[in-house]
Parts: structure tokens; sequence; C-alpha cells
């Protein structure tokens, strides 16, 4: 028996303005877990998972960049626990495939009809897989676009494919394009000057006193993209590594930078092959390492 099913889309927003919701009606023998839903809020697994509020999307400005880096990372966790991995294109730049099932002449010479009731089957569950992920871009720009201040949905008003994007409703990663487009630097209107926006936030950006050494390193990751995307060009390797060291909290890393620098020059002297971490991720292990004296009889790592 063919189950047949209506269903609509409503998007609307949330009493606090910051989320969209997007509901599905199905008739009766549906199953429930087909309803999409935008969440309003973060729902919190017993086991752990997601426990804080997706960050609402702003633009560069005065001289600092966009935090765009931050919301791909976030919005993505997000998505995907929600949604599954739809979420896959904040990185990919692409949805997930759906393979469709392919028809084949064996069907028409099978006489037992098997072969033709499983690629009808086969089809049927791939249509679903289609209206499902349909439902979910809908529910997924929904949650963007309520995760965007209004600076930065009249940053992005500036891009030629933005009043499209919002008339149809249904593409998120159309509107992610526009976003990364708009937001990796901040938007003077004058790209020789967003080369310079970026070129300074790289070089003002120091570890916050506090901040743990994952969370800067991610920061400075962020700077470099920003770098790249505005068109300056970006340190090599090596200078990454000891940019790096150099923006890290001196009251804490001082005299691991200093016996680095020492342990380099000993060796150089001594025409022993050189240990110093020549990139960003083999610095950032050997600083992960390194213990830091806080009081007597105390020490904690660099992280």
């Amino acid at each position: 028996m063919t189950i047949e099913k209506k269903s609509s889309i409503r998007v609307a927003k949330s009493e606090n303005g910051a989320h969209h919701e997007t509901e599905k009606k199905m008739e009766k023998g549906s199953d429930p877990q087909d309803t999409i839903t935008a969440p309003k809020t973060i729902i919190i697994k017993p086991g752990g998972g997601i426990s804080e509020a997706p960050p609402m999307l702003q633009p560069g400005r005065d001289g600092l960049p966009s935090n765009v880096h931050r919301c791909q990372e976030k919005w993505q966790n997000y998505i995907m626990y929600h949604f599954g991995d739809i979420g896959i294109f904040f990185t990919t730049r692409k949805y997930p495939l759906i393979e469709q099932p392919t028809f084949k002449k064996s069907i028409l010479r099978d006489k037992s009809g098997i072969l033709k009731t499983i690629y009808i089957d086969n089809l049927k569950a791939y249509t679903k897989k289609k209206e499902k992920l349909r439902e979910k871009k809908v529910a997924t720009f929904a949650f963007m676009f309520g995760q965007m201040s209004e600076e930065s949905k009249q940053v992005c008003a500036r891009d030629p494919k933005y009043d499209e994007a919002i008339l149809q409703q249904s593409n998120p990663l159309k509107l992610w394009n526009i976003i990364m487009r708009t937001h990796l630097s901040e938007q003077t209107g004058h790209s020789r000057m967003n080369r310079r926006v970026a070129r300074k936030a790289y070089e003002t950006l120091r570890q916050d006193e506090g901040e743990t050494l994952l969370n800067f390193k991610r920061r400075y990751e962020d700077a470099l993209k920003t770098l790249k995307a505005s068109g300056e060009s970006t340190p090599s390797d090596e200078d990454q590594a000891i940019d790096f060291l150099e923006k890290l909290d001196q009251n804490k890393f001082a005299e691991f930078g200093a016996d680095l620098h020492n342990d380099a020059a000993n060796k150089q002297e001594m025409g022993v092959p050189d240990t110093f971490p020549d990139t960003l991720a083999k610095m950032y292990a050997c600083a992960s390492r390194y213990k830091i004296v806080v009081n007597k009889g105390r020490t904690q790592t660099g992280g």
C-alpha cells in the first residue's frame, strides 16, 4: 500500500528574533521523524555535545576582522547536530551527494520482477532523500538568516546575488558563499584598503591573558585565512611558526621562546641539525607541551 504525503513549509521568526523555525505538517501515516524543524535553542546531549549558543555573524569593523570563521565552525557543528550531514557544505561548499539509482536493461529481462521491485524501492528511497534534503535546506537557511546581525545583512546586500538568495530562502549554500565573499575582511569598498586592514589585523594579533593556546591558534589561523581572502600574501610555513611564537602571551611563554631560540643558536654554532619548529603545527605542539610555572610547587601545560 502506498502512503501519500502532503507537506507545507512555514518559516517564522522566534520570540527572540535570533532563530527561525521551519515546520512540516503531514497526513496520517507519515513518520514523525520526517518532520524538519529549525531549532530555537540548543539541545544538550546527556553525554555532552553542543552546550553553547551559536554566535551571531558580525562584519569586520574598526580594523578588526569579521567573526565569520568562528561562525563557520560553530554553525557547521550546530547544523550537523540537528540536521545531519547537510552541514558539511560549510567546509566542502557542496551539498551531500544523493546517488540516483540506475535503470539497467537487465531489469526488463528479469521475468521474476524482483529486479524491477528493487529498482522501484530504490527510486522511492532516492526521491524521499531528495525531498528530505530540500526541507533541511529550508530549515538551515532559516537558521543562518536568523543568526545574521543587521550589519551583516547590510554588508551581504551589496552582493548582486543576495536578493535572489533571500527570495528563494531555500539555498543555504548560496547564502554562505555570499557571506564568505563579503565578510572575509572588513569591507571598505576598496581592495587595497581591505588588504591593509587584513594585514594590520594579523600584525597586531596577540594571545589574550587567560586565553587558551587552542583558542588563540584558531584565531591565528582565522587571521591567515583573512589575509589570503583579501589578496594579501601569507607568511611562509617557517615564518608562521615564528610569528605564532612571538604572538603568544609573553607572561607565560617568554621563557619558552628564549629556550627555543637559544637551543637553535647553539645547534647552529655546533653544526648540529636545527630542530626549531618550522611549521605552525609543530610550534603549537611544542608550546602545548611546555610546562608553565604558576607558583612554587605547581605547574601547568601551555594549553
